[in-house]
């Protein structure tokens, strides 16, 4: 018997964004698949500006369906990482992307 998943299951989520080193870096952390349960950060580093937008609700989920990821470039245009209940964008100097699979996961 396979699972056959619903699209839904398949977005991402972040479960957190920390603003660390007195605004000098950021990380952007989640669960890529929800099955395998991997999780990912987005480290920008050398931050210049944060710049953030809410969507109406105000109590905060635990995690939330991660809507897009633009990079930008370091010293150009900024990051921006968009979820179901906010915007940020973030001007860098430099990031790392880390993903770490679950055991359970493949």
């Amino acid at each position: 018997m396979t699972h056959e998943a619903n699209p839904e299951e398949l977005l991402s989520t972040v479960t957190s964004i920390q603003v660390l080193d007195w605004g000098n870096r950021v990380d952007v952390c989640g669960v890529d698949d929800p099955i395998t349960r991997g999780h990912y950060c987005f480290s920008f580093r050398d931050c210049t500006e944060i710049n953030w937008t809410f969507f109406g609700s105000e109590q905060i989920d635990p995690e939330v369906n991660l809507i897009g990821v633009i990079i930008g470039e370091p010293s150009g245009q900024p990051a921006v990482i968009t979820t179901e209940t906010c915007e940020v964008a973030i001007k860098y100097r430099s990031y790392h992307i880390e993903r770490v699979v679950n055991s359970r996961g493949k």
